[in-house]
């Protein structure tokens, strides 16, 4: 995994039979006992990957939904999928006139993630304070700010190569 990959898609290919040896998918094979994958293995470990891909882009549009239903400021998607060691595959960002509506903004992404598509977040950090709430789904994190972190923490200037998708308010 040190060399440098050229093609994208070789490199799913070879992200998915690194994740299937990590596994240790050991069968029997010309005689030697060893670890492999056979072709019905990839195609389902490929397909798993697309579902993902898809399910993370799906999960990013209901947040940006749930930030909709209460009137959120400024709704942007960071897509950073093309961006190396990134730590999500998107960030959805907005932010609220009020503490009072940057935690409703957040219950609101918690209900319509759970209504749609039976998800909640893996992690909630921000509650008490409510002037920058995360909303951590793994793949998908959420940043519901007040006005003024916003402006300083500055997380699209700090990701300024992902690709932004503003949403209408």
């Amino acid at each position: 995994m040190a060399q440098k990959k050229e093609e994208s898609g070789r490199d799913a290919i070879v992200t998915l039979i690194s994740v299937a040896l990590i596994n240790q998918k050991h069968r029997w094979h010309n005689g030697n006992y060893g670890s492999y994958i056979c072709p019905n293995d990839l195609k389902i470990l490929m397909a798993k990957k697309k579902e993902e891909k898809n399910y993370n882009q799906i999960l990013a549009e209901t947040i940006a939904s749930g930030m909709q239903e209460l009137k959120a400021n400024d709704i942007v998607v960071l897509d950073m999928r093309l961006i190396e060691n990134a730590m999500a595959d998107f960030l959805v960002i907005c932010h609220g006139g009020s503490n009072t509506q940057v935690e409703a903004i957040a219950r609101s992404i918690e209900k319509e993630t759970k209504e749609k598509l039976n998800d909640t977040p893996w992690h909630i950090e921000g509650m008490r304070n409510s002037k920058w709430i995360l909303l951590d789904y793994v793949n998908v994190v959420a940043h519901v700010f007040d006005n003024e972190s916003r402006g300083f923490y500055d997380l699209e200037g700090l990701w300024a190569d992902a690709q932004l998708l503003k949403i209408a308010s």
